[in-house]
């Protein structure tokens, strides 16, 4: 039997997985719309990978972050 909330939820939540995969055909990935607009084309992902190469996902987190500051 299905869950009440899971009952209320669905109709928000239906088409969230469709949704994400068609942005990340479309819009986001290598080559993409939004690579093409905004970005420097096909170094962008080169670029952001330099920038990002010290950066640590667990220092992003509330207690590393405040000890950090």
């Amino acid at each position: 039997m299905v869950h009440p909330i899971h009952k209320l939820l669905l109709p928000h939540y239906r088409d969230t997985m469709n949704i994400n995969a068609l942005a990340r055909n479309i819009l986001v990935n290598a080559e993409g719309v939004i690579e093409k607009t905004f970005l420097m084309g096909s170094y962008s992902l080169e670029l952001s990978a330099v920038l990002y190469k010290d950066w640590v996902f667990t220092d992003q987190g509330l207690p590393n972050d405040l000890l950090k500051r």
